[in-house]
């Protein structure tokens, strides 16, 4: 009975694992980042900081179409590690085939310029895959917040720094700013006319 007892929270264990992470990484997946912003944003103290950053692979298809999706696979989780490498505090998550999300909490939020130029950097140097050198870029979009947060909003402004990284020619990172946000509201108001 003891040893079933075992067997059966060592199960219930690796499987609210599954449920909550990535099985190609090991990161967390897009579920668990969800919560896990939402729960730290609602209680976030009045002067405390966060940030949210998207990270998106540039070229990554690329490399699927020319290697296939083994190695694309292999690329996908070795641009993982270093992004854990860089960041092992944080909370990281592969929320779709090339993209991740990272939490940045108090102490790292103040740094996010810095924190984005080094995942850009980590991701720039080739990556050794059966003695090939392949080479791909990341595009990074960053969103500050003091305090507590609609993590909708903090999330949306993210995405919108992150189009305007791609914008800027990639492999490279956007911090939002409102001047964002008002090119957002021209261009839509452009293309309503």
């Amino acid at each position: 009975l003891f040893r079933r007892s075992v067997r059966l929270a060592a199960s219930r264990a690796e499987l609210e694992h599954q449920a909550s992470h990535d099985a190609l990484t090991g990161l967390a997946n897009r579920n668990f980042f969800a919560i896990r912003l939402a729960s730290t944003l609602a209680n976030a103290a009045a002067d405390q900081r966060h940030c949210i950053l998207f990270v998106d692979l540039d070229r990554f298809k690329m490399v699927n179409d020319t290697f296939g999706h083994p190695v694309g696979d292999r690329l996908i989780m070795m641009a993982a590690a270093r992004m854990r490498d860089l960041l092992p505090k944080s909370l990281i998550a592969r929320v779709g085939g090339d993209e991740f999300n990272i939490l940045l909490s108090d102490a790292d939020a103040h740094n996010v310029d810095e924190i984005a130029r080094n995942i850009v950097a980590a991701v720039r140097a080739p990556f050794e895959i059966d003695t090939v050198q392949i080479a791909i870029g990341a595009s990074v979009g960053a969103a500050v917040t003091t305090g507590p947060c609609d993590p909708v909003e903090l999330t949306r402004k993210a995405d919108i720094a992150l189009y305007h990284a791609k914008a800027a020619g990639r492999n490279t990172h956007a911090i939002f700013g409102s001047h964002m946000d008002e090119l957002l509201s021209d261009r839509r108001a452009l293309e309503a006319d």
